[in-house]
């Protein structure tokens, strides 16, 4: 009986070092996907959008240039409910100061009516900094650094 509680046990570790194993062996990281733009408002598209960048940690207004056009978007597109979403989206980027941020949104909600910026530019932006996370993914994989 001890002989057979002892091939046990081995079995048991020798499982557990196999699963040691793979759980050890790097793994093949997967490229994302855009999330889906066929479904739902922009608000509701935009929500996607901020979740995916917020898991992945992802910066998509990598210049002062892309985060202008993308506040202007966000405010021309969704007004007072986009304040929340343009701080999960700068809060990505350098130099997050919160109540900066509040004060450039509201100082462009008093502009809106000259903004002729649309959802399509969160979009571009956002498509950009997939390709760019996933080519950076691609070439870490394949050792181009």
């Amino acid at each position: 009986m001890n002989t057979n509680i002892i091939k046990e046990i081995k079995r048991k570790i020798d499982e557990l070092q196999e699963i040691i194993t793979r759980l050890e062996q790097p793994q093949q990281a997967k490229n994302l996907d855009y999330v889906n733009f066929s479904e739902g408002s922009n608000e509701d598209k935009l929500n996607r959008i901020t979740e995916q960048i917020t898991q992945y940690d992802i910066n998509i207004i990598p210049t002062s240039k892309d985060s202008q056009l993308i506040r202007c978007a966000i405010v021309n597109e969704l007004g007072d409910k986009g304040l929340k979403y343009w701080h999960i989206i700068r809060a990505k980027a350098d130099g997050y100061d919160e109540a900066e941020q509040t004060k450039r949104y509201v100082y462009l909600m008093s502009r809106k009516d000259t903004i002729k910026l649309n959802f399509g530019v969160i979009i571009n932006r956002y498509k950009a900094a997939i390709d760019l996370y996933n080519k950076n993914l691609n070439n870490k994989e394949h050792g181009n650094n």
